[in-house]
């Protein structure tokens, strides 16, 4: 929208709602330069039409995904006790109250689908399987899909997170351009011999020494380090946009990644 429009298409907006993706700084700023408005970051999942959290207008913080909306109830589940609460600034398993909420899947052929929801707190809640903090006053950060996190030398390692830092360090080398739509890069762990190593696949030319100098830069420990890097033409994507880790592992599986 904004590459395509000019300024008076666009002179009207004020606010704008984003989700699926976290939103890079450079739309945020370049969305202001058009409009003067601001973009405010969300999170929703189809089980729990239409949103589930989302900034403020009159309070909005870049990088998280806000409060709950009125009608919604979320609650942090810790990991190490999932009938317990997440304290705050720790990572937890998101469930989800609500009238937005489903009432759980279909099945074919008869057989038992699975059940999504969880007893907690003698409440019936909707287990998101994403992964988030809480600040002291409640707004959320978006910390992951449980699935995209991997355990090596007993921490996990959250494989979104090395992706931001990496794609927040590629995009500001000099001289790089905007990046297309879409993913440039993606990281995903493969099983090696019995070793599980972590790589990145890139659209991009960066060195592993690179990739893993900016993850240090970055803070992140030792434990988060690219064993391989692999170039690839364009990353699978999903009809959202989003990169297709599913049939991106396939891809790396029938091309011998797993065993290089």
């Amino acid at each position: 929208m904004l590459q395509q429009a000019n300024d008076d298409e666009l002179r009207t907006v004020r606010l704008g709602f984003v989700g699926a993706e976290a939103c890079p700084r450079r739309i945020c700023d370049a969305f202001f330069e058009k409009t003067g408005g601001m973009l405010f970051e969300g999170y929703g999942i189809t089980e729990c039409s239409p949103g589930v959290c989302c900034n403020r207008p009159e309070d909005p913080v870049q990088g998280t995904i806000g409060y709950p909306f009125p009608s919604v109830e979320v609650a942090l589940a810790s990991l190490e006790n999932p009938q317990k609460r997440a304290a705050t600034g720790e990572r937890g398993m998101m469930l989800v109250r609500g009238d937005n909420v489903f009432s759980g899947y279909l099945a074919p052929g008869g057989q038992n689908p699975p059940d999504p929801f969880v007893n907690f707190e003698g409440k019936r809640w909707f287990r998101t399987g994403d992964l988030a903090t809480a600040d002291a006053t409640g707004r959320l950060t978006f910390a992951g899909r449980l699935g995209r996190f991997v355990k090596l030398g007993g921490e996990m390692i959250s494989l979104p997170q090395m992706e931001k830092v990496l794609m927040e360090y590629v995009t500001a080398r000099p001289g790089m351009p905007m990046p297309p739509e879409g993913p440039i890069l993606a990281v995903e762990s493969l099983g090696v011999d019995g070793d599980m190593q972590i790589v990145l696949c890139s659209t991009v030319n960066i060195s592993r020494e690179e990739a893993n100098a900016a993850l240090k830069a970055a803070g992140l420990s030792a434990l988060y380090a690219v064993r391989r890097v692999i170039p690839i033409q364009a990353l699978p994507v999903l009809g959202t946009g989003k990169t297709d880790y599913r049939s991106l592992k396939a891809l790396l599986g029938s091309c011998g990644g797993e065993k290089r």
